[in-house]
């Protein structure tokens, strides 16, 4: 049962033609034995940044794209680079055997409050801002479940594999 509801979660999606969610997650089937899936898309608020997996280069995420990758059963690390600011970002995350981890990157309180200033800045509407938010991290990642991955990629196009 834990190899078909990644398959059928993929074969449900409802995108159309051979770039989207649904037909390209039906081609890819389920992982083979030993590996795991992991899909990993940004929300329309982040920030579009180069990911690296394992130390292997995914691409630059845009709002709109995803990429997947299958990698051995255990422990990962996700790495980012947000836009000027110099400093990488780090996530670590398990897979289990034949399964999908969707992961979906999304703008921190820091980061939407950041593109806010500069928004106000720009256009000369100073003041009004709440106190910048702590931390200094640009995104978090948030696990998310195979309906609301299906759902959420449906319309969205694969940036490479």
């Amino acid at each position: 049962m834990a190899l078909i509801g990644p398959a059928l979660v993929f074969g449900c999606a409802g995108a159309s033609g051979d770039s989207g969610f649904s037909a390209v997650a039906k081609k890819a089937g389920t992982p083979r034995p030993g590996m795991s899936r992991v899909v990993l898309y940004p929300t329309r608020d982040a920030d579009a940044t180069t990911f690296q997996l394992d130390g292997v280069l995914l691409g630059q995420l845009k709002p709109g794209t995803y990429v997947y990758r299958d990698v051995p059963v255990g422990g990962h690390e996700l790495v980012a680079e947000p836009p000027g600011t110099g400093k990488l970002e780090r996530f670590a995350f398990t897979t289990p055997s034949g399964r999908t981890v969707y992961l979906k990157v999304d703008a921190t309180d820091l980061a939407k409050w950041t593109h806010e200033a500069a928004a106000r800045t720009s256009t000369g509407l100073y003041g009004g801002m709440g106190p910048r938010p702590e931390g200094t991290a640009r995104f978090k990642f948030v696990k998310v479940d195979e309906a609301t991955a299906a759902r959420e990629l449906a319309d969205m196009i694969l940036l490479s594999n």
